[in-house]
């Protein structure tokens, strides 16, 4: 028979070398080499980098806000150019057609017909593509004069909308002289 022996003692601590987890820090060296790579030597290249894009993004859009600012130019030139042509289709087509206006020699024969003689003479006359017309003209010793060729103006079949824009009193010679200007509206063909 064999005997089993079993130690009771218990054995004295001693000192034991603790055990390097090699994995873990061997972990902590690749990841400090790793953010080294980004951030120091991988950052500043990405961030000149990313530096030259912002500049080229700056540079063109500045390059795309002058060409709109350019082709708004051009845009607002084509712009005028077609209204200036269309007044002026309007104006040429007004002084051509009869068809919604009295003729132009109508309007001259009665506009001598309502100027007071001797009293009031028109210097300038100029009309505009709505038909609108503006007169000008002197009068002599009172406002009276002008009163009456607007009276006359308002109580004609061709004129409307008349509006004294001014009135001035100068001396030439001791005489009395109004300079006025005033608008009105041609009305249209009633037959």
């Amino acid at each position: 028979m064999e005997l089993i022996r079993v130690n009771l003692i218990p054995k004295k601590p001693g000192m034991k070398m603790p055990k390097i987890p090699i994995g873990t820090i061997l972990g902590i060296i690749i990841l400090v080499a790793v953010r080294y790579g980004l951030w120091g030597v991988v950052a500043p290249e990405f961030e000149t980098k990313l530096d030259d894009l912002r500049a080229q993004k700056s540079k063109l859009i500045k390059k795309n806000k002058a060409e709109i600012k350019r082709k708004q130019q051009q845009l607002d030139e084509i712009n005028n150019n077609i209204a200036s042509i269309e007044n002026k289709i309007n104006m040429i087509e007004g002084l051509i057609s009869t068809d919604n206006i009295v003729a132009w020699t109508d309007i001259m024969e009665r506009l001598t017909e309502v100027v007071p003689r001797k009293k009031v003479w028109l210097t300038r006359f100029n009309t505009e593509s709505n038909f609108q017309v503006n007169i000008f003209g002197k009068a002599v010793d009172t406002v009276k004069n002008i009163s009456e060729f607007l009276g006359n103006l308002k109580k004609d079949a061709y004129f409307s909308n008349i509006y004294l824009q001014k009135a001035i009193k100068n001396k030439v010679n001791q005489q009395e002289i109004w300079d006025f200007s005033l608008k009105c509206q041609l009305k249209k063909r009633s037959e």
